[in-house]
């Protein structure tokens, strides 16, 4: 299947080199979804991971380590988790800032980095919450942060409506 190209046939750069993919609005966003929706499944999958645990343990999962103090690792985590959460409103407003004269294949790929960064930058709550329980069993930890990322990785995820807007093609 031939992708449609847009812009006088543009190509698609990456890592600064240009490809012989040329750039089609629909394409681009529907991959964006595609990573998108990779790294909601990689959130998912730490909690099932954890509730592996503690199906295959005797008892209740109390962790690998079992940290006698393990709050400061707990705030860590947590301030960490809010730290990431809390820089992605002004990272996207950068990364999706208009830059004038700039053709639509290269907003098209600036939307698409900007998708691809925010689902980066929404996962480590949920690695960490996992983290938490390979250490001492914190499940509330796990699903709390779990889901903040899970919340996080929603309200960005790259629809059409919203990505034709970002790239600037209003219907």
């Amino acid at each position: 299947m031939a992708i449609p190209p847009v812009e006088g046939d543009r190509k698609l750069v990456v890592l600064g080199k240009p490809t012989s993919i040329p750039i089609a609005s629909r394409q681009v966003q529907q991959a964006a979804a595609r990573a998108a929706g990779g790294l909601i499944g990689f959130a998912v999958m730490y909690v099932v991971i954890a509730h592996l645990l503690a199906l295959t343990t005797a008892g209740p999962f109390e962790g690998f380590v079992q940290l006698r103090d393990v709050t400061p690792v707990r705030v860590a985590f947590w301030t960490l988790s809010l730290i990431a959460l809390g820089v992605l409103p002004p990272l996207r407003r950068r990364l999706l800032a208009q830059r004038p004269g700039v053709p639509q294949f290269v907003r098209i790929q600036q939307v698409f980095n900007c998708a691809v960064t925010t689902g980066f930058v929404a996962a480590p709550p949920a690695i960490l919450g996992f983290v938490l329980v390979a250490l001492n069993g914190l499940y509330i930890d796990l699903y709390a942060l779990s889901c903040l990322s899970l919340l996080t990785m929603i309200v960005y995820f790259p629809r059409e409506d919203a990505w034709n807007e970002w790239v600037g093609r209003r219907r």
